[in-house]
Order: structure tokens, then C-alpha cells, then sequence
């Protein structure tokens, strides 16, 4: 019996971080859908030997929170990434300038660019990024560039995220149990859309 509700616990705990939160919204006046997922600190609370900074890092806790959105008009489907940046200095995120590296544990990388206001706060930062490259911001001819990033996320984990500001990059190293939180919002989107 014992094992048996070891083994009943063990899979509820690693199917918890599976389940993303979301909404699901439908504009009355455009028609427009959208699905947005709940937002998730995914960053490893940051390590030092020395006990004052270590301290300090304990405090300030995560730095880092993720979240998705999609959103359907009659014209096009796009997806963005949303984060939080808790007390993290970069100097500004800069609207079109600022990117987001994403690196993939099989050793790749995905880029975004940042498509949100520019924002130059260093105690608190809500942004978004979007796989769809400048030039496709013009052209919108970058679908099957979109669905093939979104098949590689349903299939690898990260392994770190690098977020660049106009004067410094910090860069996140991912917890094991969120290593997969970009496949978990896009398998939580595709499934509610």
C-alpha cells in the first residue's frame, strides 16, 4: 500500500509542474481569440560562498518569470513570450532592439525580439518577445519560421535564458522542474486555442 501511494504522490508532484494556468479571452468587437498563460518563476535562486551575498540572494529570491500568449485575429496567429525580471539592472529593454536568447539543453538557440514598450526599470520589468524576426514584422511571412520554433519547444528543454538590455545581458540558469515550461505553455495553448 505504502508503495503504491508513493508511487500515486510522485506522479502528482511531477504532473503539478506540467499544468499551466491559463485564460482564455474573445474580443466582442474583432473576433480575436486569445489564450494567455499564467505566469511562472522558472530562474534557480542564484548561489554564492559568501554567507552576507547569499543572504542577499535568498531575499531577492527568483529573478525570473515566464509566461505565453497567443493571440488569433483574422489576419494572423501570433505568440509571445511574456517575463518578469525582478531586480535584475540591464540598463533599458529597448523596444525591437532588446532580444532574448534561449538556450535549448541539445546545445541550440532560439532568439526573440522584443516587441513590448521600452522599460528601463532595474527593480521591476514586465516584457515581451516574439519569435517572428523585424523583417517579419513588416512581411508577415514568417508562419512556418513560427510553427517550427513551437515544434522545437514541445520537444527539448532549456537549459538557460540570456535576456539583453541596452548596457548589460543577465543570464538564467533554469530549475531541473522547469526546464520544460515553454513546451508546457505552447502543449497548454495549442490544446485551448
Amino acid at each position: 500500500m505504502k508503495t503504491i501511494l508513493s508511487v500515486i504522490l510522485i506522479f502528482f508532484s511531477f504532473s503539478s509542474f506540467s499544468q499551466i494556468k491559463f485564460e482564455k479571452e474573445k474580443d466582442d468587437f474583432t473576433g480575436a481569440s486569445s489564450v494567455n498563460t499564467h505566469y511562472t518563476f522558472i530562474d534557480k535562486i542564484r548561489q554564492s560562498e559568501n554567507k552576507s551575498e547569499q543572504k542577499k540572494y535568498n531575499q531577492i529570491g527568483n529573478r525570473l518569470a515566464l509566461s505565453m500568449k497567443y493571440q488569433k485575429t483574422d489576419q494572423q496567429e501570433v505568440y509571445w513570450v511574456n517575463l518578469i525580471l525582478n531586480k535584475v539592472d540591464l540598463g533599458c529593454l529597448s523596444k525591437y532592439d532588446g532580444k532574448m536568447l534561449v538556450l535549448l539543453e541539445d546545445g541550440t538557440s532560439l532568439e526573440f525580439h522584443q516587441v513590448s514598450q521600452t522599460d528601463c526599470s532595474s527593480d521591476y520589468s514586465k516584457v515581451s518577445y516574439s519569435l517572428i524576426s523585424k523583417e517579419g514584422f513588416e512581411s508577415l511571412d514568417d508562419e512556418g519560421y513560427l510553427n517550427k520554433k513551437l515544434r522545437e519547444f514541445k520537444e527539448k528543454s532549456i537549459k538557460k535564458i540570456r535576456v539583453h538590455g541596452t548596457k548589460y545581458y543577465a543570464d538564467f540558469d533554469i530549475s531541473e522542474e522547469k526546464k520544460f515550461i515553454l513546451a508546457d505553455n505552447v502543449n497548454t495553448i495549442e490544446s485551448n486555442k
